[in-house]
């Protein structure tokens, strides 16, 4: 038996497509969870954490979700706004003084959570050690330094990295605490969520490796992107161009680390709250249905979540191809890639890996799904796709 945990047999067709992936290597290791009502109706795992298939995947590993975080890292800053400890049109400046210079003085806490800081990059040629990522200085002292490349609220540009750093920042400035451990006090072990920023010894034991695809870049390595056009297939030339003119490039590149160092102890210890919040997928699915309880006190005001759930800002995207990706204020609530962009009704956030977290506020759904075996631009999400699709199917 390849798969582990339960389905409720109304929904064994989703249990049959999930051990196929496992069977057939599409994925190496994976998880999914769903609640409906509070209530779990799938909890499966399978497969292996690491690419030598030696060790197996637990009910409670722990994946790197990359921005699926984001979700999460938001619904830190959201809880100060509803506490009135923070003001969602307040200028950043006021909580955090040194970040009010170089054009950056106009910037707003709503414009941190819709993307149009303008500050979606960190400087060119920003080189990273794997033991630096646990300096949180490091990266603040760069972001407040710094000019941006928009004027702030002029455009939406997916903060990839920097999101994360910056929300983060204004919960320390106002909380005194960093972002995960805000998180954790008042939201995962409140509410029995499996979902960390920044992990122990013993929390790094449950973690599963992320294994790349031999394409190692979120689309595309940067071997590709500096090709000289002529060596490029005709068909490709156009999107290539695309990615070399728009803020792609930036938001993905001008950071350097090193080699592998998503799978370094210290990028698990870190606290990147963009990039690298670890969950397991049952957690993930109790975030998201926990957020939306109409039976159970959430850790969110429904007024909140309504407010943090409407399209705040729609693009076009300037790092993302100048798609027309959807955002509340944090939440992603349409990507045209992931299950974000098949049902008008889910709101939550996708990660570059392929794990997906979302909810399903009409019909009380939380889902999380983890996986780590990151696949190429064209295949990215194609379980999260298939599973959500074949779920709603049967539901």
């Amino acid at each position: 038996m390849s798969v582990f945990g339960y389905c409720d047999p109304k929904f064994i067709k989703l249990k049959e497509y999930f051990e196929n992936s496992i069977d057939s290597r599409f994925e190496l290791g994976a998880a999914i969870s769903i609640e409906i009502q509070g209530e779990r109706v799938v909890n499966l795992w399978g497969g292996f954490k690491d690419a030598n298939r030696l060790t197996p995947w637990e009910e409670d590993t722990l994946c790197n979700t990359f921005s699926v975080s984001k979700a999460m890292a938001s619904a830190c800053i959201l809880k100060l706004i509803e506490e009135k400890k923070i003001n969602l049109n307040e200028k950043v400046s006021f909580y955090w003084p040194e970040y009010g210079n170089n054009g950056k003085e106009s910037t707003k806490i709503f414009d941190l959570l819709t993307h149009r800081a303008g500050m979606f990059a960190f400087e060119k040629n920003f080189k990273v050690s794997n033991e630096e990522w646990t300096n949180w200085d490091l990266f603040i002292n760069k972001l407040s330094k710094q000019k941006p490349f928009y004027p702030p609220g002029s455009a939406q540009s997916y903060h990839a990295l920097t999101f994360g750093f910056l929300v983060g920042e204004i919960v320390r400035r106002v909380d005194g605490r960093s972002i995960g451990e805000f998180f954790k006090k008042n939201i995962a072990e409140p509410y029995d969520i499996d979902f960390i920023f920044g992990l122990n010894e013993k929390e790094i034991k449950r973690t599963s490796d992320i294994v790349m695809s031999k394409i190692r870049s979120p689309f595309l390595t940067k071997v590709l992107l500096s090709t000289p056009p002529w060596l490029i297939p005709k068909r490709f030339r156009p999107v290539i161009e695309l990615l070399n003119k728009s803020d792609f490039k930036k938001a993905f590149f001008n950071t350097q680390a090193e080699k592998n160092s998503v799978n370094s102890d210290s990028w698990k210890q870190a606290e990147i709250p963009a990039a690298n919040g670890f969950g397991s997928a049952k957690g993930i699915s109790k975030f998201y249905s926990t957020l939306i309880s109409k039976k159970e006190r959430s850790f969110l005001s429904k007024e909140t979540i309504d407010n943090a759930t409407q399209i705040q800002s729609a693009g076009p995207d300037t790092v993302l191809l100048n798609l027309p990706i959807k955002f509340g204020l944090g939440f992603m609530i349409e990507n045209p890639y992931s299950p974000l962009g098949q049902n008008p009704d889910l709101f939550g956030h996708s990660g570059v890996g392929g794990s997906v977290g979302f909810a399903d506020k009409r019909r009380e759904i939380g889902f999380g799904f983890t996986k780590n075996y990151m696949h190429p631009p064209g295949k990215l999400f194609k379980s999260a796709n298939d599973l959500t699709k074949l779920f709603y199917s049967i539901l």
